[in-house]
C-alpha cells in the first residue's frame, strides 16, 4: 500500500466530534467528484468506540458530500450490501479485504482508521484508500481529549483538567450543546429542510429507537417541524396518517430497525414523494443523539445527515422509561400521555432475545413478531 499524502497531527486536543469532523473534512478534499466512498473499519480496543467512530465519520462525510460531489455509503446500505462478507470493523483490515469490500460495495474509495491511547489523550487517524490501486490518497489525524464522552465510549475515566484553559480551547473542549428533545427535533428538521427542493414532497418513514414510544414521538414531532417549515421552503410533507394509508398492506418494514435502500425506493414509489427521511435515536454517555437523514426516494441514496444531542430530562425519561440525568428545566411545552404528538402504544426497551424472536416470527408469518413481542402495530401492518 502506497501513501501519497500525509497530514500532520493537530497539536491541540479537541473533543471527539470536532476531531471526527476535522479528519473527515481533510479526507473529503481527496475524494474525486462522482465517486462513492465507504467507511469500512476503525481499529480500536473498544467496540463501542469503533461503532461511534464509524457512524460519526459517515455522518460527517454525508454532510460534506453535497459540496464535494461524492456519495457516502450509509451504515444500513453497508450492512445490506456486505451480506455474508464478514469483516471485523474493530480490527486491522488487509488489502485483500479492502478490494473485496470495494467490489461488493461498488465504491472507489475505502476509509479505515485507528484509535489509540497516548499520554493522557487519544489519537484518531483515518486514511482514504483507492480500492483499485490500494494507494493511500490521504491520512489525517486529530488528538482527542479524554473527556466524559470518550470515557463512556472506552469504559474508562475522564482525565482531570490540568492548568488554565484558554477560551478558544474551552469552546472546542465543550461537548456539543444538549437541547431538549423538541428543540433538537426542530433544529435538525430546519437544517434538513434547506436541502429539500421547492415543489417536491417528503415523507418521514422511520426513526430507529429502542422503543415504539420514542419512535412515534420523534416521527410525529419531525413531521410537525417539517410542516411548520414547508410554507417557507415550498415543499409538502406527508402526515403520518397519509403515509400509513398509502403504505398499509403494500410495504413490509419495521420502524425499530434500519431501513434498506430498497425499502426507501419502494416507499417513494408508493407514496409518490421525492424524499424520504429516516433517523436514529441512541444513548451516548448521559445524553442521547438524534440523527436524521434525507434520502433520495428514487435511488435510496443518503443526500444529507444532521444530528443534535438531546438532554436526558424528564420528558426523555418518560419516553424511554429511564431516569432523568438531572432535573432540568425545559423551554418547550411538556408532553403528557395525552399529547397528540405521542401515540398511546406502551412499549419499553427490548432485549436481544426479544429482537431475534420478533425477526423469527416475522419470517414465519409477516407481522406476528411486531404485533406480539414489540406491540408495534404500525410496523406490524407493514410486515
Amino acid at each position: 500500500m502506497t501513501a501519497i499524502g500525509v497530514k500532520t497531527a493537530y497539536a491541540d486536543q479537541v473533543n471527539i466530534d470536532v476531531a471526527i469532523g476535522r479528519v473527515a473534512e481533510g479526507l473529503a478534499v481527496n475524494i474525486q467528484r462522482g465517486a462513492r466512498v465507504a467507511v469500512l473499519a476503525m481499529q480500536s480496543d473498544f467496540e463501542r468506540m469503533s461503532d461511534y467512530l464509524i457512524d460519526e465519520t459517515i455522518t460527517a462525510l454525508t454532510m460534506l458530500q453535497g459540496g464535494r460531489g461524492f456519495t457516502t455509503i450509509n451504515r444500513a446500505q453497508f450492512e445490506q450490501l456486505m451480506g455474508g462478507l464478514q469483516i471485523d470493523t474493530t480490527g486491522i483490515v488487509g488489502d485483500a479485504t479492502i478490494q473485496a469490500a470495494g467490489r461488493v460495495l461498488n465504491v472507489r474509495y475505502i476509509i479505515t482508521g485507528t484509535f489509540e491511547p497516548l499520554a493522557g489523550f487519544f489519537r484518531f487517524r483515518a486514511q482514504l484508500i483507492d480500492v483499485q490501486t490500494l494507494a493511500v490518497r490521504g491520512i489525517h489525524t486529530a488528538n482527542i481529549q479524554n473527556d466524559s464522552l470518550v470515557a463512556y465510549l472506552t469504559g474508562g475515566r475522564p482525565a482531570p483538567v490540568a492548568g488554565p484553559v484558554s477560551p478558544p480551547a474551552q469552546a472546542r473542549a465543550a461537548n456539543v450543546q444538549q437541547l431538549n428533545i423538541d428543540a433538537a427535533v426542530h433544529s435538525v428538521a430546519e437544517r434538513l429542510s434547506v436541502n429539500i427542493e421547492s415543489g417536491t414532497s417528503i415523507a418521514v418513514l422511520a426513526i430507529q429507537a429502542a422503543s415504539v414510544r420514542v419512535s412515534d414521538y420523534l416521527i410525529a414531532e419531525t413531521i410537525r417541524a417539517l410542516i411548520d417549515l414547508q410554507g417557507e421552503r415550498g415543499f409538502t410533507t406527508l402526515t403520518a396518517d397519509q403515509a400509513e394509508r398509502l403504505l398499509r398492506g403494500r410495504l413490509y418494514f419495521s420502524r425499530l430497525e434500519p431501513v434498506s435502500a430498497a425499502t426507501v425506493r419502494m416507499a417513494g414509489r408508493v407514496m409518490e414523494v421525492r424524499y424520504i427521511a429516516t433517523g436514529t435515536f441512541e444513548p451516548v454517555s448521559n445524553f442521547f443523539r438524534f440523527r436524521l437523514q434525507l434520502l433520495d426516494a428514487g435511488t435510496g441514496t443518503v443526500l444529507h445527515t444532521h444530528t443534535a444531542d438531546v438532554q436526558n430530562d424528564s420528558l426523555v425519561a418518560y419516553l424511554t422509561g429511564s431516569t432523568p440525568a438531572r432535573p432540568a428545566a425545559r423551554t418547550a411545552s411538556p408532553a403528557s400521555p395525552a399529547s397528540p404528538a405521542l401515540r398511546t402504544t406502551e412499549v419499553g426497551y427490548f432485549t436481544i432475545g426479544q429482537r431475534w424472536g420478533t425477526w423469527f416470527l416475522n419470517g414465519l408469518i409477516p407481522g406476528v413478531g411486531s404485533f406480539v413481542i414489540m406491540n408495534d402495530r404500525f410496523g406490524g401492518w407493514f410486515r
